[in-house]
């Protein structure tokens, strides 16, 4: 009983067999005084007594040191569980961290990557690419670019959020904006601090030789926007956009005579195509409108002079591959177009709206 059941059981077991054997001294006519006052009846109870306590000891401390092995493997397991967990964790944590810090809005990586995407040659292409920088990073889809006349009267709408296309005019009056022309025109932000209503929450715009060329405004904010920390990420942006965008202007002016028909302001094919191909871009973004003609006239020369002083700066006269001459008007739908065609037709010019130019 104490090696299977340990050394309380095996004591127990050699009691009862202690009083089992008085039992059995008295049923043989031995009285208690002979048993309890000579020694050697007492060598069967120590007997049996060790019989039951040592193996019940063995029994107990191995039970207990397999017990403490256990609870000491089990002590381990769960450190090295709860280690691994950390470690790993610490692992995902820092790969999660590493991702955030360069995916911030404000970060340095974000703002190299803003960098390199508005490195390019063609205005056209800094419309594209500066929407698309300026909602990534300012979180917010209520931007809109205008281009603005030498004459400082008008901005031309050139690309929107998609949200906005359907409700901003394709062109604003500068003069109804005062106080935000005169502040962009010092190089500032302008801020609706005053919350204003039918005036942009922000606006910054890109000077060439100290006029306002380019004009970003963001229409709406939220009211997590208002802060300084966000104008300055907001003035950082359009400075991006300025510099590409007349580095643009700038190599576009080296190359002219390589990118329009000799005596013309009509584009050769392959710069045609390129901004159309751009114009495409912007209309399946939802950020953009356009519409595409093309003139029964054939000569680039006569029709360049033609249409002299009625086309918009922001509009493109071109040649396509199959060497008829087109028009693409920039934000004119056919909700907008008649007042295109009364000029057109004022010059006599033939013309057919098409979806695309020609191949040869």
């Amino acid at each position: 009983m104490g090696t299977v059941h340990g050394m309380k059981m095996g004591i127990i077991s050699a009691l009862l067999e202690g009083v089992v054997l008085v039992a059995k001294y008295i049923d043989l006519g031995m009285s208690g005084t002979l048993l309890f006052y000579n020694i050697e009846n007492w060598i069967p109870f120590v007997i049996y007594l060790m019989a039951g306590s040592i193996p019940g000891y063995v029994r107990d401390k191995a039970a207990e040191d397999l017990s403490f092995a256990k609870n000491e493997y089990e002590l381990l397991r769960d450190k090295y569980l709860f280690l691994s967990s950390a470690y790993y964790g610490a692992l995902q944590n820092k790969g999660e961290f590493k991702r955030q810090i360069l995916g911030f809005k404000d970060s340095f990586g974000k703002i190299f990557e803003a960098v390199q995407k508005l490195d390019d040659e063609l205005p056209q292409s800094i419309f594209l690419d500066g929407l698309e920088v300026l909602e990534d990073i300012l979180e917010n889809r209520n931007v809109a670019i205008y281009t603005v006349d030498s004459e400082q009267r008008f901005g031309r709408l050139v690309t929107c959020s998609g949200n906005l296309l359907s409700r901003l005019a394709v062109s604003i009056r500068l003069a109804e904006y005062p106080e935000m022309y005169r502040t962009v025109k010092e190089g500032k932000v302008y801020k609706n601090i005053g919350l204003e209503p039918d005036m942009p929450m922000y606006a910054c715009g890109v000077l060439q030789s100290g006029e306002v060329v380019l004009l970003v405004v963001l229409w709406d904010a939220g009211s997590d926007q208002y802060g300084t920390h966000y104008t300055n990420i907001f003035q950082i942006l359009c400075g991006l956009v300025q510099t590409s965008f007349l580095r643009a202007l700038e190599y576009e002016e080296l190359r002219y005579s390589q990118l329009v028909v000799p005596g013309t302001k009509v584009m050769v094919p392959k710069h045609f195509n390129q901004i159309i191909a751009i114009q495409e871009e912007l209309r399946q973004k939802g950020a953009a409108e356009y519409m595409l003609l093309r003139f029964e006239e054939r000569d680039p020369v006569r029709i360049s002079e033609t249409l002299s002083g009625i086309i918009r700066a922001s509009d493109s006269l071109g040649q396509g591959g199959d060497g008829r001459l087109y028009l693409l008007l920039t934000q004119v739908t056919d909700r907008n177009f008649d007042i295109v065609g009364q000029r057109l037709g004022q010059r006599e010019i033939r013309y057919e709206i098409v979806e695309k130019v020609d191949e040869p």
